[in-house]
């Protein structure tokens, strides 16, 4: 072999030596990369929005020698500690994944970060972190058992319950004691009623009835007079006591008019002693009080 032939294939061996030993660099560089080893946090959903029971999910990827899985949340101090934690145990083989149930109702809505740490038996460790939203929502049933429509107000909450329905209100989650506010609707005359329920967390399942006590009564009117007459006013009187509506103008249309709530004494009423005084045209008509059905204390003035 001469010289020029020797020195070539030298070369060229060198030459495939070094390519060799990078391509062996590179591929233990990728291994290394691919071998790192992280963590997920999830659900079944792989949402961030989570309520009620919801299954949290740690997946773990290239850690192996598991000996501790811990799960907690860290950015609300106002939560009991052992509260705070979601999972805390130590492991007796490896698993793809690690899964906790998370009862979010004991939580108040809002953001919370979740930090999961895996050690092995070596005290190697590996984290990681998520955000998820707590979003948590509660019906209250209430029922109205007034003849007209209530106004309610629960913290910012408020609308309308109307005459003798059933009504469901959603309202988020709370672990404070809230005031649901009602007051009836203005009506031509009466009595004005409001009244004030505490909702207790813990017994929001529990329906609120808003029920006029046995100390009013509800009056309507009905005009069927034959002339052509309007009923100007309608005076409740009790003894010396007077409860008016003036200025009322109900025409002889068949219709049956809601006048409002007014106060009751029952003894009297027993009594025969609560007068109803009714103005229209130039007629003055006395009719006493009486309710068709004494459980309901409604009564329905009617002219003719």
């Amino acid at each position: 072999m001469t010289s020029l032939k020797v020195s070539h294939f030298i070369i060229v061996f060198i030459l495939s030596i070094l390519i060799s030993c990078d391509s062996e660099i590179n591929n233990d560089e990728n291994t290394i990369i691919s071998e790192n080893p992280y963590l997920t946090i999830s659900t079944n959903s792989n949402q961030s929005d989570v309520s009620r029971l919801e299954d949290i999910y740690i997946t773990v990827y290239n850690f192996s020698k598991i000996w501790k899985v811990y799960l907690a949340i860290t950015n609300n101090q106002s939560i009991a500690f052992e509260d705070r934690i979601l999972l805390d145990t130590t492991s007796t083989s490896d698993s793809v994944s690690y899964k906790t149930t998370w009862n979010t109702s004991l939580f108040p809505n809002g953001n919370y970060d979740l930090f999961a740490e895996l050690i092995d038996s070596t005290n190697q460790r590996v984290i990681a972190t998520k955000v998820f939203s707590v979003i948590n929502y509660n019906t209250l049933k209430i029922i109205n058992e007034h003849e007209t429509t209530i106004n309610y107000l629960i913290n910012s909450n408020k609308g309308l319950l109307f005459s003798n329905s059933i009504t469901h209100i959603q309202l988020e989650n709370s672990f404070n004691e809230m005031t649901l506010q009602c007051a009836i609707e203005i009506l031509p005359c009466g009595t004005t009623l409001s009244y004030n329920f505490s909702i207790i967390p813990g017994n929001i399942e529990n329906p609120i009835i808003v029920r006029p006590d046995s100390n009013v009564f509800f009056l309507r009117a009905q005009n069927k007079s034959i002339e052509n007459n309007f009923i100007n006013s309608i005076t409740i009187r009790t003894n010396e006591n007077l409860e008016e509506c003036n200025n009322l103008s109900i025409l002889n249309d068949d219709q049956i008019y809601s006048l409002g709530y007014f106060n009751l004494n029952n003894d009297l009423y027993q009594q025969g002693e609560i007068e109803i005084l009714t103005t229209y045209g130039n007629s003055l008509d006395t009719t006493k009080l009486s309710f068709f059905n004494e459980a309901i204390l409604i009564d329905t003035l009617i002219i003719n």
